[in-house]
């Protein structure tokens, strides 16, 4: 069952909630369709990490995955909220 729930989620990863994040510190993002931009040391959240997607969040936790996400080739990444994180969340696309 989770196989086939990996594969369809695979299917469809650009339908799920986008998600920007920014970070007081680089953090070891990275897989297909993530881009990372430094602000500038002027910028208190100085990094925007772009290209994520949102499976689920729960108790100060967001569970991320990469836009171009497969069941077999992206990482899953677990942030924790706090002041040196800002979460923005946008629409995914339509089918």
């Amino acid at each position: 069952m989770g196989a086939d729930d990996a594969h369809e989620l695979g299917r469809h990863v650009v339908r799920l909630t986008g998600v920007t994040v920014f970070t007081t510190e680089r953090y070891s993002i990275a897989g297909p369709g993530i881009a990372v931009q430094d602000l500038g040391p002027a910028v208190h959240f100085r990094y925007r990490y772009t290209g994520l997607r949102r499976l689920i969040d729960r108790s100060g936790r967001y569970y991320l995955v990469p836009v171009g996400w497969t069941h077999d080739n992206a990482a899953t990444y677990i942030l924790q909220d706090g002041d040196n994180l800002r979460v923005e969340l946008t629409p995914g696309a339509l089918p």
